[in-house]
């Protein structure tokens, strides 16, 4: 039979237990605190790494923490096609398992948003 505790019990990756949502501003405002970026440049056109790869990561990390689909973040980001934003979430994981600097921020990344 079902019961209470096995229906917790199956749904826990489900369940949020912070209790606050994340926001695409929080999701912003952690990804520039730690590049020491303005949040003006997550929207912008350039393409530097000092500034894209924040991008990709801000792209990512509204990808993994909110319920907004490629096409709106994307949208969010500049106005960037659902494909760019695909793209950023590949390019992020790859580079997560290559480089530990870029790992460490995003651990960094995502301590400010728990936090």
């Amino acid at each position: 039979p079902i019961t209470l505790s096995l229906a917790e019990e199956a749904l826990l990756e489900l369940i949020d237990h912070q209790g606050r949502a994340v926001k695409l501003a929080d999701i912003e405002k952690a990804v520039c605190e730690v590049f020491g970026l303005n949040p003006e440049s997550l929207q912008s056109q350039r393409k530097a790494k000092t500034v894209s790869h924040p991008r990709m990561l801000a792209m990512y990390l509204a990808r993994k923490h909110t319920r907004l689909s490629f096409p709106q973040i994307g949208e969010k980001f500049g106005g960037r096609d659902h494909t760019t934003v695909i793209h950023a979430c590949r390019r992020i994981e790859a580079l997560r398992a290559s480089d530990p600097g870029f790992e460490a921020a995003i651990r960094a990344c995502e301590a400010e948003l728990a936090g």
